[in-house]
């Protein structure tokens, strides 16, 4: 087995210093096992990724002495090394998930999650989506197909269903909602996602 660990860093600000930690416990993990760096790039918050904090970053990884085995600028078998570049993947499997009943569509808007959070907070819980705004399958299908967009402009989010890991306090979780597009939200980090158990 080979050890493959990775960098994946969001091109919206010049490199962190806990990022540059993080990179570098990884590497030396990687040399000292005969494994594989990977540095992706996380690129998918499309409205702050800027390509002169990607060279800042690439600059900082030289100026610590780090290089890397995959990735930006190496290439590498595993390509492409942009998440912005997989949107289509990731949307195929969304769609996927969707039609297997694994995931489903969501039309709340930010709005609308604000207040489950103002709700719970008001009764003394932790704010967890409790899928108030699911639709029927059907409903949702037509709605999509109509081209319909979250109330905020957005497209609709995909809501997955797969299993919570166990022994985790919450069987549901929301990440704030995604600016990227459709059906990229089962992976992409910055998408809503509530899974239940």
């Amino acid at each position: 087995m080979t050890v493959r660990v990775r960098f994946p860093p969001s091109p919206t600000g010049v490199l962190h210093v806990g990022s540059g930690r993080t990179v570098l416990y990884n590497w030396l993990f990687a040399r000292h096992h005969g494994g594989v760096l990977v540095f992706r790039v996380d690129d998918t918050d499309l409205e702050r990724s800027r390509e002169e904090f990607l060279e800042d970053i690439v600059e900082g990884l030289r100026w610590l002495g780090i290089d890397w085995d995959e990735g930006i600028e190496v290439g590498g078998p595993h390509g492409p090394y942009r998440q912005s570049q997989r949107l289509s993947r990731y949307q195929e499997v969304a769609a996927r998930l969707v039609a297997s009943g694994w995931a489903y569509y969501d039309f709340s808007s930010p709005e609308d999650l604000e207040a489950l959070r103002a709700e719970a907070a008001a009764e003394g819980r932790s704010p967890v989506y409790d899928g108030r705004f699911r639709l029927p399958a059907t409903e949702a299908a037509g709605r999509v197909a109509a081209g319909e967009q979250a109330r905020d402009g957005e497209e609709a989010a995909v809501t997955s269903l797969a299993p919570a890991p166990a022994g985790t306090a919450s069987a549901r979780s929301v990440a704030r909602r995604s600016r990227t597009s459709l059906v990229n939200a089962a992976w992409i980090r910055s998408a809503r996602i509530a899974v239940q158990r």
